[in-house]
């Protein structure tokens, strides 16, 4: 076994396999791929986010919740404001301008305790990363601890897509996940995914399940096949 470090920048198939070009411009080949390469958020360009992502500007609650329990928090997402009711009982609901909510909706959120603002949002501010306020257009400004904002996941890497593996459908988390089946194996014969290229939920614990799992099923496939035995690989709609 041989451990290397670099960038796969661009990939292709032939008649042996895959080839892979590192950014030292080598040539890679290999019978089989296993793409971990992650996705991206994107998330609001607005001023002070960037520097506070993933510590008190977060997307998941249950990762990072705990750290700003009982502090004033604020939701950039509709649907997560009643869940942060769990974490304080300071909850408000940013709408960044007029809402379109239902009555329903105002008297859910308002039976909850969830304040609502629908100034218009320039951005958050804080000392380092920590947060103590989110900023509006007009000049003032919310007490904040912590910022809920939703964003939807996109693939990190172009490897999949120039290897030809079909994503799924767009949805709520995911706009390009890949589709894999219960052994991780993409559509693409050989070529595999893992984490949350593969629409794992995102998590470090989902994602080592995943990979050690598609690892497994990598190693299977690469001493099964050759034996004319079945084995997984070829994924979701795919011909052997």
């Amino acid at each position: 076994m041989e451990l290397r470090s670099g960038e796969a920048l661009s990939g292709g198939r032939d008649e042996a396999g895959f080839v892979l070009e590192p950014a030292d411009g080598s040539t890679q080949t290999a019978r089989r791929v296993l793409l971990a390469t992650g996705m991206e958020y994107r998330y609001p360009p607005l001023e002070g986010i960037a520097e506070r992502w993933g510590r008190s500007v977060f997307h998941c609650p249950f990762c990072h919740g705990w750290e700003h329990r009982d502090q004033p928090l604020a939701v950039f997402d509709r649907g997560g404001a009643l869940m942060l009711t769990a974490w304080s009982d300071d909850v408000t609901l940013l709408t960044n301008g007029p809402a379109d909510l239902t009555s329903e909706d105002r008297g859910r959120l308002e039976a909850a305790g969830v304040a609502i603002d629908e100034r218009s949002i320039a951005g958050v501010r804080g000392p380092g990363g920590t947060l103590t306020a989110v900023t509006f257009t007009d000049g003032s400004e919310r007490p904040c601890g912590g910022l809920l904002i939703a964003v939807t996941l996109h693939q990190r890497s172009t490897l999949a897509a120039q290897l030809g593996a079909v994503s799924t459908e767009p949805g709520p988390l995911f706009a390009d996940a890949l589709a894999v089946d219960a052994a991780y194996a993409t559509s693409v014969p050989g070529l595999f995914a893992a984490g949350d290229a593969a629409g794992v939920m995102p998590s470090l614990a989902n994602a080592v399940a995943s990979g050690n799992t598609a690892a497994a099923m990598v190693v299977m496939s690469l001493t099964t096949a050759p034996r004319g035995l079945s084995a997984s690989g070829a994924g979701p709609g795919a011909t052997r």
